[in-house]
């Protein structure tokens, strides 16, 4: 009966420490290859604006066909990195954008949209220590030096897709 136990207790350490080491590695190493993948063909510290996704987009995992991205991988070795937008203007009205910043192992650290902004330009300033950001800047801190920027703009129909790429050329995240 002891034997059985003691298995038992075997494969449940086994199962815990699996599904820990899942939870925790997992994440990183999706992140990393994303980061270095962008890199390497863009460059880090600079937006990628890739196509209206199709059911061929795989590089977001299921990216909205609705959602015009641009995305960012960042390296804040070098220093701040700063991140501005004019989603908006007063002749076009857009349903829905937003910006998120994700650390190296995924989590998601910020997050501003059209709800709290509004119609005003955004201007962030993203380091990986507390800093005074410079005035009109928003400081935002990152829990790790590297990561990635996504904003996102909502292609509601046909009448919107010029404002909606407007805003996405619009978008920038480049070395303070």
């Amino acid at each position: 009966m002891r034997s059985w136990a003691l298995r038992i207790a075997y494969v449940l350490a086994l199962a815990a420490a699996t599904h820990w080491l899942a939870l925790w590695l997992l994440p990183q190493v999706i992140m990393h290859q994303l980061i270095e993948r962008l890199g390497q063909e863009i460059g880090l510290n600079r937006p990628a604006r890739p196509p209206l996704p199709d059911h061929t987009s795989r590089r977001v995992v299921m990216p909205s066909p609705d959602l015009l991205y641009v995305i960012c991988a960042f390296d804040l070795a070098k220093g701040p990195l700063t991140v501005e937008a004019v989603p908006q203007s007063e002749a076009a009205r857009l349903p829905y954008w937003s910006v998120a910043f994700y650390a190296d192992n995924s989590d998601n650290f910020f997050v501003l949209n059209d709800r709290e902004a509004g119609a005003r330009p955004i201007r962030l300033m993203l380091t990986d220590g507390p800093v005074a950001a410079p005035e009109g800047a928003r400081a935002v801190v990152s829990p790790t030096r590297r990561g990635v920027v996504l904003f996102r703009v909502l292609v509601a129909d046909g009448e919107n897709r010029e404002a909606a790429e407007a805003a996405r050329r619009g978008m920038s995240c480049r070395p303070a």
